[in-house]
């Protein structure tokens, strides 16, 4: 299995994906892969790399595609804020010995939007919160041109301009993280996070998640970052 390493982390992240059409609860436990790692791995070279580059391969061969990350996300207890920002309890792990809880504000759903200046190295820093697929900040949907400059401002590919999904309240139901891969339906964006994935879920054909990489397997190591 091909597979690519991030050396910070010692995390190997599968090239492929398996399980289409399976129930979610199988495929968020055949994974290992969380959603920033994924991130990472895909903006690397200002989204120019083997990871991004078969993303769109998988696209253009298979139509529209979703994966499912080893991340939880759970109602806080303090609702939504002023600004509009849900608390939430971010779920690294579930359900292992190494399950980790943060508790962060989600921002509404809309373009995520970089909040500082790309220095040419780690995108996911002006994008996301710390090691999460929750963004900074968002643009509604509706103010796709606002987003769009605010993208070009610091030199980043307009192509994966891209949505965040999230209920306005988890109703102390948790939710999976995913990721959709569909540019062509209505700007949607090559990395656009969902944190609203049913667990009980029945399972789609177009959703899969990357397994988990076995030392006992022959793997082989195609990306490092």
């Amino acid at each position: 299995m091909q597979y690519a390493l991030i050396k910070k982390t010692g995390k190997k992240i599968p090239l492929e994906l398996k399980g289409r059409g399976k129930p979610y609860q199988i495929l968020h436990k055949q994974t290992g892969t969380d959603g920033y790692s994924a991130f990472l791995l895909e903006s690397q070279g200002n989204f120019n790399n083997i990871f991004a580059k078969l993303s769109q391969a998988r696209y253009d061969i298979e139509g529209f595609w979703a994966e499912l990350f080893k991340n939880v996300i759970r109602e806080g207890e303090k609702g939504i804020n002023d600004n509009g920002e849900l608390d939430i309890v971010y779920v690294f792990n579930p359900e292992t010995n190494n399950e980790k809880e943060v508790r962060i504000h989600a921002p509404p759903q809309g373009f995520y939007v970089p909040t500082g200046k790309f220095d040419g190295n780690n995108v996911a820093k002006i994008l996301f919160q710390e090691d999460t697929l929750i963004p900074h900040k968002t643009i509604p949907f509706e103010n796709r041109d606002k987003a769009v400059k605010l993208w070009k401002k610091v030199d980043l590919p307009i192509k994966y301009l891209s949505g965040f999904w999230r209920p306005d309240s988890y109703k102390n139901d948790s939710r999976i993280l995913g990721r959709v891969f569909y540019p062509d339906f209505r700007n949607n964006g090559r990395f656009s996070v969902y944190a609203t994935g049913v667990p009980s879920d029945c399972g789609k054909v177009w959703v899969a998640s990357r397994p988990k990489i076995l030392d006992a397997e022959d793997n082989e190591c195609v990306m490092k970052i």
